[in-house]
């Protein structure tokens, strides 16, 4: 009969020529230990789960150790009787994780957009109008970063393309698709895709000058269109007053009724007062 204690595998020794020797606990079947030349041992369990054989080391044998070790031993083993390979989800799991770390931000972002569709317990799902603005700035604006594993995407990166697209686009619409990214990368670090901290953050949003800094595309105008729809009421109706007239914030906005001619379908807006 061979039990594992501190007194026998110490009196363990492999064969002459031999690298290790190997020996098995008899009142726990699958438990055993390995033995090295040099004199230091290791413990392990082997066990099989269907066809699959598996072993899994335990860690080093010091004196004392046995007793926790064995009961871990005898844990691994009940869970293969019921069928639980430890050693094959382990490994999935860390197959996953290589996975996941390598994943790029063009790989993400559909998943991601899906949920802030739908929402769940931790994010609320967005509005028909924002989703389909951090659709656009995350599909298109970030377009040139989909390649780039989203672990690796850094500050520096994030700040160069950034004001790219203000060249682009504008400062209104750098700083719009920056908080789409910082959305997006919020969800990353819960996933567990971006260790560490958010690579948006301490970025300073651009100054936005009051004037339009480009002419609105028709894509555009649909999008303030459906927007206005979701605001309703007053302002929305303003919204799109501004979009069918051409007008300024403040001459739709102060309108009266006396200068309104619905017969006609007209506005007659009295001329600017001298400066």
């Amino acid at each position: 009969m061979t039990k594992l204690t501190d007194q026998f595998i110490p009196s363990l020794q492999a064969t002459e020529g031999a690298k290790d020797i190997q020996a098995f606990d008899d009142d726990l079947p699958g438990f055993g230990v390995r033995k090295f030349a040099s004199g230091k041992a290791s413990l392990f369990v082997k066990y099989s789960v269907g066809t699959q054989q598996r072993r899994k080391t335990l860690g080093p044998w010091t004196p004392g150790a046995l007793p926790a070790i064995r009961k871990e031993a005898a844990v691994v083993l009940a869970q293969a009787r019921l069928g639980k390979d430890v050693v094959g989800e382990a490994r999935k799991a860390q197959q996953e994780a290589a996975k996941a770390a390598k994943a790029t931000l063009g790989q993400l972002v559909g998943p991601y957009l899906v949920l802030r569709g739908k929402g769940n317990e931790f994010w609320k799902p967005l509005r028909p109008n924002s989703l389909r603005e951090a659709t656009r700035y995350l599909e298109q604006s970030w377009q040139p970063l989909h390649d780039k594993p989203v672990h690796e995407i850094s500050r520096q990166m994030v700040r160069d393309w950034r004001n790219e697209i203000m060249k682009e686009s504008g400062a209104a619409s750098a700083n719009r698709a920056l908080a789409a990214l910082s959305g997006f990368c919020g969800w990353a670090i819960g996933e567990e895709h971006i260790p560490g901290t958010n690579p948006t953050s301490d970025i300073k949003p651009l100054h936005e000058n009051g004037r339009p800094e480009r002419v609105l595309s028709e894509e555009d105008l649909v999008e303030i269109w459906l927007a206005a729809d979701d605001i309703g009421g007053a302002f929305g109706r303003i919204a799109k007053l501004l979009i069918l007239t051409g007008q300024r914030r403040q001459e739709i906005g102060g309108l009266e009724w006396a200068e309104v001619r619905l017969q006609r379908a007209l506005i007659d807006l009295p001329p600017a007062s001298p400066t």
